[in-house]
């Protein structure tokens, strides 16, 4: 979706760079979640043809070959994962869609939906070396749509849909144990998210209308430019300069100490529209970039920062139900 924002992005600096492609994954979907771990990046489940999958792959990035690894232990979408220390936490997710994909619109698709649409507190660990899972307790509360991120040995879960959703979960590794902070003052799902310098980022996302207490979460949904960031030593929000294509269902990344905001869907448009902007924000000077377009614009996409570089990995080229296998990457000159 290009053009939209014309006046928000005009005179912002550029990042130098380009997109080139690679191969693309064995089974296209959305919905996914995707880490870099010891040198690979991993992206598990999402929705393929209306479906959810258990699917992992992994790529190597030196051979640009993609492989199969034991897939999730349940299938699942919306979900997300963290990487820490060569282990992989996944927190929550959807356990079962079964869409039949058909329709010009999304209204006309959504009639044929049975989607258990309901978030889940299912935690799994994954360790990559041994290609297996373990099963971890429960969150304290359910979650899909939500995002996380590592400071230290705490993983922060934040956002998403499910019960008290202006409340952080905090999960602390070595001890199992959780504890709750302040959420986003802004209520939102589909967010990007990144940890620089001890804090937390989060930008974009989409809530219901809340002018509308009826709206549902695939209809009335309003896309959001803010960007807000959190310090964990005064457990405090902060506003900060807001993201110039407001946009739900993007993906971030941390690249040389600045949060990379890729993708996104404007879910009720009768086009089904998805983003190709890439933005960048610099905590330094509170301000935003610009990077060249994603090649493959889509939502629901896995965005990982690896050797380097910035890879778009899978995600929905129309928004709402679609899927690509599509890797890009994005080297800075």
């Amino acid at each position: 979706m290009t053009g939209s924002n014309t006046l928000a992005r005009d005179g912002l600096p550029r990042v130098a760079g380009r997109w080139h492609g690679a191969a693309p994954m064995a089974l296209p979907r959305s919905e996914v979640t995707g880490v870099a771990c010891d040198g690979r990046i991993f992206v598990f489940g999402g929705v393929h043809r209306g479906y959810t999958v258990d699917r992992a792959e992994a790529y190597d990035p030196a051979t640009d070959r993609w492989q199969d690894v034991r897939p999730l232990p349940v299938p699942l979408d919306h979900t997300f994962a963290v990487s820490l220390d060569g282990v992989v936490y996944i927190f929550g997710g959807s356990l079962s869609a079964t869409v039949e994909v058909s329709g010009a619109s999304l209204a006309e698709m959504m009639k044929t939906t049975n989607w258990d649409f309901s978030p889940r507190s299912a935690m799994w660990r994954y360790l990559p070396r041994e290609d297996r899972y373990e099963r971890l307790a429960n969150m304290p509360l359910n979650r899909l749509c939500h995002s996380a991120v590592a400071i230290g040995r705490r993983i922060y879960v934040i956002g998403g849909q499910g019960p008290n959703p202006g409340v952080m979960m905090r999960y602390d590794v070595d001890t199992g144990v959780w504890d709750f902070l302040p959420g986003m003052p802004t209520f939102r799902e589909h967010l990007a998210i990144g940890a620089i310098g001890g804090r937390i980022y989060a930008a974009g996302g989409r809530w219901p209308d809340p002018a509308d207490p009826a709206s549902s979460f695939i209809f009335g949904v309003q896309n959001t430019g803010t960007t807000e960031v959190y310090d964990p030593g005064t457990r405090e929000w902060a506003t900060r300069a807001d993201l110039p294509t407001p946009r739900g269902a993007g993906c971030g990344a941390v690249l040389d100490g600045k949060l990379w905001v890729a993708g996104g869907e404007v879910l009720d448009s009768p086009d089904r529209l998805t983003n190709a902007e890439v933005e960048v924000y610099d905590p330094v000077t509170n301000g935003w970039l610009v990077a060249p377009e994603l090649p493959t614009p889509r939502h629901g996409l896995a965005l990982v920062s690896e050797g380097g570089c910035i890879y778009a990995i899978g995600g929905g080229p129309l928004a709402a139900f679609s899927g690509t296998g599509a890797t890009e990457i994005f080297t800075p000159d």
